[in-house]
């Protein structure tokens, strides 16, 4: 009796693929086929895999089994509103991205219920103010809570100012996720390319996420750019843009950012900064320096607050663009997750959230949660657990 085949759809099989982002080739050194053997499943007619195979496909490329034998491939979709840009088409739904965002999900679920039973207040900046109130009137009410006006005057690394701003959203009752992984699975790294952050909104536990495989600065202005959403009561993914001149797909996006760009670089701060009579690159460097945002977010600052024209912009705008791609691309490259230097009793909260890691660990030494659950949670061994409360709780 022969080995029993599958007879998968070809387009589902292509699809399911394309979908995980691999390559034929990834496909069959874990099925120990040949690369021309997978590209012939994928082809109507033409070959198809035994059950076992074909269990083993579903598995790697995750996806129900029953998903390889649908007539046309599942309509998916985010659990957020989308609001990403791309010029020419609209965003792939990346199966990192929505197992990112369920993970978040889940999290943000649990510690709701968790204030609820400590008969916490609700938060004080989630839903503050609607998408259509002044930017500045916004920002401010963001400033103050994260009591930016005392920030420390030494000279700080983007890194110093990046967990600085992160702590003080924490202390404000803002859920922060920085990584740059899919939970804590190191052999999935995230794309900047993709997304660089989401927010989900909660009169309760509003939460942010951060794709730490952006650059530093970027990351701050994505921060500020999340918590804006938070503020006015808007959830959404981001992929941001800041060059283009035109109306953008979404005014929630453009609301944002004018809020995260007058939160990090107040107007009367920059206009005192800014000297007319110096090149755009000296005063660009200094304000950089002194707001600790991207060159690209003092250059959008700039032109919008009328100190470059259009052409000056485009011009510096493009001429920076080189440089930072560099600098993407040296971080796609990483495949280690180096959010909070690397040390993983200080990577592991900055990922789930320093507040929900803490909050976690308190409910299992309180004998409020079980160990399983709270394993689940973090995304870590049960064995694991004790190093984090002796590590965590004591600090």
């Amino acid at each position: 009796m022969g080995r029993q085949l599958a007879f998968v759809t070809p387009e589902l099989a292509r699809w399911a693929r394309e979908r995980a982002g691999v390559s034929p080739e990834n496909v069959a050194r874990q099925l120990n086929r040949t690369p021309e053997e997978i590209e012939s499943w994928e082809r109507p007619g033409s070959a198809y895999p035994t059950i076992r195979q074909a269990q083993k496909l579903a598995s790697y490329l995750r996806i129900p089994f029953g998903y390889l034998f649908l007539p046309v491939p599942p309509s998916e979709s985010l659990p957020l509103p989308d609001f990403r840009i791309r010029r020419s088409a609209t965003p792939q739904v990346n199966i990192d991205l929505l197992e990112v965002i369920d993970d978040a999900i889940i999290k943000q679920d649990w510690y709701r219920s968790y204030l609820i039973g400590e008969e916490a207040e609700p938060s004080r900046v989630a839903g503050r103010f609607r998408k259509s109130d002044p930017p500045q009137e916004v920002s401010r009410s963001l400033r103050s809570h994260l009591d930016m006006d005392s920030l420390p005057d030494a000279r700080l690394s983007q890194e110093e100012y990046l967990r600085i701003l992160a702590a003080r959203a924490e202390s404000a009752g803002i859920l922060v996720m920085r990584s740059g992984i899919v939970r804590g699975n190191t052999r999935r790294a995230l794309s900047a390319d993709d997304f660089q952050g989401f927010a989900i909104n909660d009169s309760f536990a509003p939460l942010v996420f951060i794709n730490t495989k952006d650059y530093a600065a970027s990351q701050t202005f994505t921060l500020a750019h999340e918590l804006a959403h938070i503020a006015i009561g808007e959830s959404g993914v981001s992929r941001l843009q800041l060059e283009s001149k035109l109306p953008h797909d979404h005014e929630t996006e453009l609301q944002c950012n004018r809020i995260a760009a007058d939160f990090l670089v107040p107007i009367d701060g920059f206009l005192g900064l800014w000297d007319s009579s110096s090149a755009v690159e000296q005063n660009v460097t200094l304000l950089r320096k002194t707001y600790h945002v991207s060159s690209l977010v003092i250059l959008r600052r700039a032109f919008d607050l009328g100190r470059l024209s259009w052409e000056t912009y485009s011009k510096a705008y493009s001429s920076e663009l080189a440089g930072i791609a560099l600098e993407k691309k040296r971080r796609e490259n990483d495949r280690e997750d180096r959010t909070a230097s690397g040390n993983f009793y200080s990577t592991l909260p900055a990922r789930n959230s320093r507040t929900l890691t803490r909050a976690v660990l308190e409910a299992v030494a309180n004998e409020k949660l079980d160990h399983r659950e709270a394993a689940h949670l973090l995304g870590v061994k049960i064995g694991t657990l004790s190093s984090l409360i002796a590590n965590l709780l004591e600090e």
